[in-house]
C-alpha cells in the first residue's frame, strides 16, 4: 500500500501535493531500496535418487578410498556420464560429489530409514520421532538461507512438489525448524494463487478490487481540476494501465 500522496509525488506532481518536490524513484516510494538484482536460491530434491552406475565418473579409473579430483574443465562431453552429460555447458559451475555416506542417519533412531535420512541431509541434525510423526530438531538449509535473504514484503519461501500420475508426490523435506516439514505445494493452480492472487472465475475479491479502483477514481477526479496537463496525462495513463 502507498500513501496518496507519496503516488503523487512519486509521478512528479509535486505543485499539486503542496511542498513535496522532486521525484522518488519507484523503490524509495514504497520503501523499498534497491540494492542489485533480487538474491535467489533454488534446490532440488530427488526423492528417489539416480542409479549410481548411470552418474558417476571416474576419469583415470582412481581406486581404493584415498581421496582424488578431477577438473570438469578438462574433461570431454563424451567422458561425462549420462546423466550429468546434459549438464556439460555448465561444467565450470558444476561439482559433483562422490563417495559420500550419511553416517550420522545411521546412528539416528532404529527404522525411518529413507525419512530420517532426509532429514540428516537437509538440517544436518537429529530427527525426533513424538509416537505419531517424524520431526526435525533444526531448520533446513533452504530455510536458513531464506531467514537471511527475505524481505517483508514478500514470500520467503516457496515450497512446490510434482505427482506422479496419481500415485506419488515428492516429500516434503524443508523445515523451520523443531516440528514437521513445511507442506509442499502441488496444485499449479493453488500454486499461481499463493503467488499472484485468485485465479479462479468468479474471483471473490474482485468486487473489492472493483470498489478500491472507484474510491480511487473519485479521488482523481476531485483532484484533477487542480492539476495541469502534463500531471493529468500521468494520472489518466495510470489508471489506464489498471
Amino acid at each position: 500500500m502507498i500513501k496518496r500522496r507519496d503516488f503523487l509525488k512519486t509521478l512528479g506532481l509535486g505543485s499539486a501535493v503542496g511542498g513535496l518536490t522532486g521525484p522518488l524513484g519507484l523503490s524509495q516510494a514504497f520503501g523499498l531500496e534497491s540494492d542489485g538484482a533480487p538474491k535467489r536460491l533454488i534446490i532440488l530434491s530427488s526423492c528417489h535418487g539416480w542409479t549410481y552406475d548411470g552418474w558417476k565418473m571416474r576419469p583415470g579409473n582412481p581406486e581404493g578410498t584415498s581421496p582424488w579430483e578431477a577438473d570438469f574443465k578438462e574433461m570431454a562431453e563424451e567422458e561425462f556420464s549420462p546423466i550429468l552429460a546434459p549438464l556439460y555447458k555448465h561444467r565450470e559451475r558444476m561439482l559433483a560429489l562422490d563417495g559420500l555416506s550419511l553416517a550420522s542417519a545411521e546412528l539416528d533412531m532404529d527404522g525411518f530409514r529413507h525419512i530420517k535420512g532426509w532429514i540428516q541431509a537437509w538440517t544436518g541434525n537429529w530427527a525426533y520421532f513424538n509416537g505419531a510423526v517424524l520431526s526435525s530438531q533444526a531448520p533446513s538449509i533452504d530455510q536458513i538461507v531464506a531467514a537471511h535473504l527475505a524481505r517483508e514484503d514478500r514470500l520467503p519461501s516457496i515450497e512446490i512438489s510434482v505427482e506422479c500420475d496419481g500415485m506419488e508426490t515428492g516429500r516434503p523435506v524443508s523445515h523451520v525448524g523443531f516440528g514437521p516439514p513445511l507442506p509442499a505445494e502441488i496444485s499449479p493452480e493453488r500454486l499461481w494463487t499463493r503467488i499472484f492472487g485468485p485465479s479462479q472465475s468468479p474471483n471473490p475479491f474482485t468486487g473489492r478490487h472493483i470498489r478500491g479502483l472507484d474510491y480511487a477514481r473519485e479521488e482523481y477526479q476531485a483532484l484533477v481540476t487542480g492539476l495541469g496537463q502534463e500531471e493529468r496525462f500521468k494520472l489518466d495513463h495510470h489508471f489506464d494501465l489498471v
